[in-house]
C-alpha cells in the first residue's frame, strides 16, 4: 500500500465516523457526535417519534427514560450495522441543551443510554428521536439494479470517494499538499417516500454537507474542504434515488522519510 493510498484511506474513514458518530472505522481517536437526519422511515419512528417527553425523576446527561417509546420499538433503535438513531433534545431546561442530538448506544427497556449531553436532561423535557446514516459496505454498488435493493434495507447508506488529485505547489521541506475532489453520494429508499424521497434526500445530504466542512471533522490531514456546488441526483428510480454532494479538499502528508 501506497502513502497516498494509507492518507486517502484515513481521510475517507474520518469523514465516515464524523458522519456515523465514534470512531469506528479509524479505531481510535475522536468519537465524533455523528450528523443525525431527516424524514426517517422507520416504522414507529416515523409517526410517533416527535414531541416525546421525559420521563418524571430523570437529571443526567446519558441516561433518558421515555416510556412513550414502546419497549419493542426501542430495542430496533440500537444496532450496528444500519444507520443508527438520536435523541434530540427539541425543549429543555438547562441552557445549552435544546437543539443538540446524541446517538443512542444502548438501551433498558424505555431509558435509553446516550452519549453525553452538553447539560442536563430534565423531566419534562421533550426530544425527538432521529435517524442517522451508515456507510455503505465496499462490495456493495449504491446504484445497483438488484435484489438486494429491498431485502438488503441498504435505506440511507452512503459512499465516500476521492482520488489523489493534483499535487500543489511547493510547501515546504518534507511536505506536499494535494488538491482533490470528495464525494458524498447517498441513498434513499423510496418505499413510502413515492412523492418526497429526491426532496428527501437532497435535504439529508446538504446536512451531511454542512457539518462536514466544519473544522472540528478535518482529521489529521485535510487543510481544507469546501462544497464544490450543489448536489445533483445521480439515479431516480422506482426504488432509490441516489445523490452526490462535492467537495473541494486540500490535504497534506509529510514526505521527508521518500
Amino acid at each position: 500500500m501506497t502513502l497516498l493510498t494509507e492518507i486517502i484511506g484515513s481521510i475517507l474513514d474520518n469523514y465516515a465516523d464524523a458522519i456515523e458518530g465514534g470512531n469506528t472505522h479509524r479505531g481510535s481517536g475522536t468519537a465524533y457526535k455523528g450528523i443525525p437526519g431527516t424524514h426517517s422511515w422507520h416504522d414507529w419512528v416515523k409517526d410517533h417519534g416527535t414531541g416525546l417527553t421525559v420521563d418524571a425523576g430523570v437529571s443526567s446527561t446519558t441516561t433518558i427514560k421515555l416510556t412513550g417509546v414502546p419497549a419493542a420499538q426501542a430495542a430496533t433503535m440500537v444496532h450496528d450495522a444500519s444507520p443508527g438513531f438520536w435523541l434530540l433534545a427539541t425543549t429543555a431546561a438547562t441552557v445549552g441543551v435544546a437543539g443538540s442530538a446524541r446517538k443512542i448506544a444502548s438501551h433498558a427497556g424505555v431509558t435509553f443510554t446516550t452519549a453525553a449531553f452538553p447539560g442536563l436532561v430534565k423531566a419534562a423535557d421533550v426530544v425527538s428521536i432521529v435517524e442517522g446514516f451508515r456507510r455503505v459496505p465496499d462490495s456493495f454498488d449504491l446504484e445497483a439494479d438488484g435484489a438486494e435493493e429491498i431485502a438488503g434495507g441498504f435505506d440511507r447508506f452512503f459512499r465516500l470517494t476521492m482520488l489523489s488529485g493534483e499535487r500543489m505547489a511547493w510547501t515546504g521541506n518534507g511536505s506536499a499538499m494535494y488538491h482533490t475532489t470528495l464525494n458524498l453520494d447517498l441513498r434513499i429508499l423510496r418505499r413510502a417516500r413515492q412523492h418526497q424521497c429526491a426532496e428527501t434526500a437532497l435535504e439529508n445530504v446538504g446536512r451531511i454537507a454542512e457539518a462536514l466542512c466544519r473544522g472540528e471533522h478535518r482529521g489529521n490531514y485535510t487543510q481544507k474542504i469546501v462544497q464544490a456546488g450543489p448536489p445533483v441526483i445521480m439515479k431516480n428510480d422506482p426504488i432509490k434515488v441516489v445523490v452526490r454532494s462535492p467537495f473541494n479538499l486540500v490535504y497534506q502528508l509529510n514526505t521527508s522519510f521518500l
